[in-house]
């Protein structure tokens, strides 16, 4: 197990972290549009934090057994798991893949479908749990590092791409699912509302209009997936549109970036407003009187971040790899919108989501004074060259922890190369936590971890007990690492195996309620059983 400690910046002393704590309790509002559980869409809430009301896995460090490890073998690769309770008292767990839609129930301990309904084939076929267990047993026979494992690895390569157009989604409060498709967003539910184990229908769908959108791209490709308050679907396309769809799905408005494309989520507040990065710039737009606005009468505005010369010749100019996320409540007077730009060594970069206040003074070097600050996402390694976050920012009150999601020889995250993230010369490494003091009105570093390999889903943070977990690599094995938020000391590492069936392949991890774990593997979906109680 790991134990290197975290190295502070001593600028931070126990008043800072004082007044901090007393910041991280603060949640995003739910969206009363939107199931009331834990998670109802990707990154669980509509500010895209990542942060959770529950209480996460309590105790030591060990290498977890045969009956710690509920693996429901099934194809790989969903965006979530969105939970929402039937009138019997019963949750269940919706989740979306490419070659299904299904309901998952937790029974004595154990992960158990409820209902399935298959899709239709596209380029890859269905994968049962005995297809999926004959392949990752073939993996398992050959060290990651070796040929055959690569060979094998690379009929994956693709597969990353058809889960993008299948799997965004977001659960409506009445059990509705709408999950985008390559063409158009497509509703889900029950043929019998309010049973649980009623099979799974299509309710409609809403096909795109080709013509008002960028067409930068052959096909649309859904890369993000939100609700507004007042029930329309936020949507945006690898292309560059935004599309904000009726909850009837009978019309919608779009909105072109013009000469941008699109490749991350969009974080959504309670005043109808939108949060999106294109592949140069960071915008808000607003919803009002039916329509996109990008008025700045209305309250939107638009701002260019950097691009280093890495981003074209290593990264395909995809920009920031990072969904915008929302830091704040509308309560508070500091309210802020957290990317990382696309330098070489990427940026945390924090700006003024609302109104810049009226006394702000541009910081030095920027353009622009809704920039309230900027720091290196170098995880403590100050000769790097390059980092490059994947992942949004994991937030809780005025912290925000990004990790370093580039291989060191920068191999892109195609599932071929994930599959083989164990290998130590293609492990990322490095953590980095940051934090906005209201007191001095400073964007500063937090605590480091150069050492902790976060390197594909998304952290996200228990509030009830102030942790940071991460599905991580230790020492050649997959983990599930457990970090104090505010000391950055590893508190668990609860360690699985080095097989890729628990590898958590992208977006998804998040815990139950009892506090038990639970994320997408590439053998299917993984369930540790480490709560005892419920726990929320």
């Amino acid at each position: 197990m790991t134990s290197m400690k975290p190295r502070r910046h001593r600028l931070f002393g126990l008043l800072i972290l004082t007044a901090l704590g007393a910041q991280a309790q603060i949640l995003p509002p739910k969206n009363p549009a939107l199931t009331q559980g834990i998670c109802a869409l990707t990154h669980c809430d509509g500010y895209q934090t990542g942060a959770m009301d529950v209480r996460g896995p309590q105790g030591p460090s060990h290498r977890l057994r045969d009956e710690e490890i509920d693996l429901l073998w099934e194809s790989p690769i969903s965006a979530g798991a969105f939970d929402i309770t039937y009138p019997d008292g019963r949750t269940a767990y919706w989740v979306t893949k490419v070659d299904r839609v299904e309901k998952l129930t937790v029974e004595q301990g154990k992960l158990k479908v409820v209902q399935e309904l298959r899709l239709p084939m596209q380029k890859f076929p269905y994968y049962s749990g005995e297809d999926m267990q004959r392949f990752v047993a073939e993996l398992d026979r050959h060290p990651v590092t070796s040929d055959e494992y690569r060979a094998l690895a690379a009929t994956w390569k693709g597969y990353e791409t058809e889960a993008l157009r299948a799997f965004y989604g977001a659960l409506g409060r009445d059990g509705t699912l709408y999950v985008g498709a390559k063409d158009r967003i497509i509703a889900y539910g029950d043929a019998e509302p309010g049973r649980i184990d009623s099979p799974i229908v299509q309710r409609g769908e809403f096909v795109f209009d080709p013509t008002r959108m960028n067409k930068a791209m052959p096909v649309p490709i859904i890369i993000g997936f939100n609700a507004l308050h007042d029930g329309h679907l936020a949507v945006v396309s690898m292309d560059g549109t935004v599309i904000v769809i009726a909850p009837d799905l009978k019309s919608a408005q779009y909105y072109r970036l013009g000469g941008e494309t699109i490749w991350n989520g969009v974080a959504v507040d309670e005043k109808n407003a939108l949060y999106l990065a294109g592949n140069k710039t960071l915008l808000k737009l607003i919803w009002k009187n039916g329509r996109i606005s990008d008025d700045p009468a209305d309250g939107a505005w638009r701002e260019s971040y950097d691009l280093g010369p890495r981003d074209k010749s290593h990264r395909g100019a995809r920009g920031t790899g990072t969904t915008p996320v929302l830091m704040g409540a509308a309560s508070e007077r500091d309210r802020f919108v957290i990317i990382t730009d696309a330098a070489d060594v990427n940026n945390a970069v924090l700006y003024w989501r609302d109104e810049i206040p009226a006394d702000w003074q541009a910081l030095p070097g920027e353009r622009s004074r809704r920039v309230a600050g900027k720091q290196p996402v170098d995880c403590g390694v100050r000769t790097r060259v390059e980092s490059y976050s994947e992942n949004a920012a994991a937030v809780l009150g005025y912290g925000a922890v990004l990790g370093n999601n580039r291989p060191p020889k920068g191999e892109s995250m195609t599932l071929d190369v994930v599959l083989r993230l164990t290998d130590p010369a293609l492990t990322p490494l490095g953590m980095h936590k940051f934090v906005w003091d209201p007191q001095t009105r400073q964007f500063r570093g937090d605590w480091i971890r150069p050492d902790v390999s976060s390197p594909s889903g998304t952290p996200i943070v228990s509030a009830r007990d102030q942790a940071l977990h991460v599905g991580s690599i230790d020492q050649g094995n997959w983990a599930w690492t457990t970090i104090d938020w505010l000391t950055g000391k590893t508190r668990a590492v609860y360690t699985l195996g080095p097989s890729p069936r628990y590898n958590p392949a992208y977006i998804a991890i998040q815990l139950l309620p009892n506090g038990d774990p639970l994320y997408a593997g590439f053998g299917g979906t993984v369930h540790l059983r480490l709560g005892q109680e419920d726990r929320r």
